[in-house]
């Protein structure tokens, strides 16, 4: 059984670390990053991220008409007992020599034909933001520090959108559009992406 939940990792805590708006880049432009398709096995993972125990991630970038050629999918299993499979949607940005993903939030299936159309006319769109790295058969997943980047956005001015009684990780922050393209220009990726809630994948032999 595949569930959907809040994108990557999401068991409740791991996603949310940089929960915004506005994404990096746009979706329209983006095209889809074919040196991280495929199988990968788990070797290593901190912080929030060791959370759901992942054994195994597929990435893969399905055709289905009506989305943005960009759009590419996470499927990650779990090696807890009777654990689902978390499947998240996501298109990548880079700023520099940085590479960012974008995660979808809303909980759509975006596998099926129309949900991209759906998706797209609603009125505040909700993005969880991570940073990947590459190095030959090794692909490295931070999520990045939510303290930091609270600390951020405070400084910032930035408010949060908060769900009502509530408050989560994965409640955005009303980024203006470019204001992260513009931070990461500037500061680069190492304040937020620090390496204190990561994942280390490494790519399954065919």
């Amino acid at each position: 059984m595949v569930r959907r939940l809040f994108p990557l990792f999401a068991v409740g805590l791991v996603a949310g670390c940089v929960p915004v708006t506005e994404p990096v880049s746009d979706i329209d432009k983006a095209e889809p990053d074919k040196t991280i398709v495929g199988k990968w096995t788990a070797t290593k993972a901190n912080g929030f991220a060791a959370s759901f125990k992942t054994k195994a991630v597929t990435i893969d970038v399905p055709d289905v008409k009506g989305n943005p050629k960009g759009l590419m999918r996470f499927i990650e299993s779990s090696s807890k007992p009777n654990a689902p499979e978390l499947v998240s949607w996501f298109y990548t940005s880079t700023v520099g020599k940085h590479t960012y993903a974008n995660i979808l939030e809303g909980g759509m299936d975006f596998g099926k034909e129309g949900e991209f159309a759906k998706w797209k006319k609603e009125p505040t769109k909700r993005y969880f933001i991570f940073r990947y790295t590459i190095d030959g058969d090794t692909l490295t997943v931070d999520y990045g520090n939510h303290a930091t980047f609270k600390a951020l956005m405070k400084d910032a001015g930035i408010k949060r959108n908060l769900e009502p009684g509530r408050e989560s990780l994965g409640d955005p922050y009303i980024t203006p559009p470019g204001w992260l393209e513009k931070y990461f220009e500037k500061n680069g990726p190492d304040k937020i992406f620090d390496g204190t809630n990561m994942l280390v994948l490494e790519r399954k032999k065919k």
